[in-house]
C-alpha cells in the first residue's frame, strides 16, 4: 500500500509539473506581444515595424526546449495531444518570425534606395512587395499578439513570397553597382550606400566633395566655377590647389565625369612635372 502511494504521489505531483507547465504556456500565448517602433519613409509616412527580435525569438526557443524537456517525463502521455498542437505552433511561430525579420531587414534597407526613384525597371516589382509588406506591418499594428499573427491563412506563402521579391530587388540593385563599378573601378573603394548616394546626387557639390576624398587618395576637395557646373582644381587636405589643365564638366552620367576627371588629375599632374623638368634643364645649363 505504501508503494502504491508512493506510486499516486509520484503521478500526481508529475502530472501537476506538466499541466503548470501547458498552462503557463498558454499565458504566455495570450499575452505576448510584438515590441513595435516607428518607421519614417522616404514619403514622410509613419509605418510601425518590430524591434527587440531577439528576445521574442528567445522566448519561443525556451518555449520548444520546454515541451522536449515534457517528453522525459512517464506521466507526459496523457498530455501529449496538448504538447503536440503547443510543438507545432511555436515550430510555425518561430520560422515565421525567422522570415518576417529577414524580410523587414531587406525592406528598411531598400526602401530608401527605391523611394528615390533608384532602378526604374524594378520600381513595379518593389511597389507591390511594398504594399504587401505594408500589409503584413499594418495587420501587426491592429493586433500584435505573437500568436495572432501566426494563426493568419497564409502568412507563411505571404512572408516567403516578400522576402523572395524583396531578394530579386536586391540582386537587380547589385547588378546595376557592379555595372557602375565595371565602369569606373574607384567605386570600389566606397560601399554600397556612399556609391547609391554619389550615383543620386551625381550634380549635387556637397555630396561631390563628402566623396571624392574616398575615391582619390591625397585629394580632400575640389573647386568648382561659380555655377558650380564644372571643376576647376583639386585641393590637398594641407591647403595645396592645383588648378586644372582644362575643367571637368559635371553631369548626371557620374561614372563618365569622374573618369575624366581622373584622366584631368593626371594630365595636369603630367604637364606641371614634365614643365618643372624642363625648367630645371634651363635652370642647369
Amino acid at each position: 500500500n505504501a508503494d502504491k502511494l508512493k506510486e499516486l504521489f509520484s503521478r500526481a505531483q508529475g502530472e501537476v509539473s506538466i499541466r503548470e507547465a501547458l498552462r503557463e504556456l498558454e499565458m504566455w500565448g495570450a499575452a505576448t506581444t510584438f515590441t513595435l517602433t516607428s518607421y519614417v519613409d522616404t514619403d514622410e509616412q509613419e509605418l510601425t515595424i518590430v524591434k527587440d527580435w531577439k528576445d521574442l525569438v528567445n522566448q519561443v526557443g525556451d518555449n520548444q526546449c520546454l515541451l522536449q524537456s515534457l517528453k522525459d517525463s512517464p506521466y507526459f502521455k496523457s498530455f501529449a495531444d496538448k504538447s503536440q498542437l503547443w510543438e507545432g505552433r511555436l515550430a510555425e511561430l518561430d520560422e515565421c518570425l525567422r522570415h518576417l525579420n529577414a524580410a523587414q531587414r531587406k525592406w528598411v534597407y531598400l526602401e530608401p534606395i527605391f523611394g528615390r526613384g533608384a532602378l526604374p525597371h524594378e520600381q513595379g516589382r518593389f511597389r507591390r512587395v511594398n504594399d504587401d509588406f505594408r500589409s503584413v506591418m499594418q495587420n501587426i499594428r491592429t493586433d500584435s499578439r505573437v500568436i495572432s499573427f501566426v494563426s493568419r491563412p497564409g502568412i507563411k506563402n505571404l512572408l516567403l513570397t516578400v522576402l523572395e521579391q524583396l531578394g530579386r530587388c536586391q540582386k537587380a540593385l547589385n547588378e546595376f553597382l557592379e555595372e557602375k563599378r565595371a565602369l569606373f573601378p574607384r567605386f570600389y573603394f566606397v560601399g554600397d550606400d556612399d556609391l547609391l548616394e554619389i550615383l543620386g546626387q551625381s550634380t549635387n557639390p556637397t555630396v561631390i566633395q563628402t566623396h571624392l576624398k574616398k575615391l582619390f587618395a591625397g585629394i580632400h576637395s575640389v573647386k568648382f566655377d561659380d555655377s558650380t557646373s564644372n571643376i576647376l582644381a583639386m585641393c590637398s587636405l594641407e591647403g595645396e590647389v592645383v588648378p586644372l589643365s582644362s575643367p571637368v564638366a559635371i553631369s548626371k552620367d557620374v561614372e563618365v565625369w569622374l573618369a575624366h576627371l581622373a584622366e584631368e588629375m593626371q594630365t595636369t599632374l603630367k604637364e606641371l612635372l614634365t614643365n618643372k623638368l624642363a625648367v630645371s634643364k634651363i635652370s642647369g645649363s
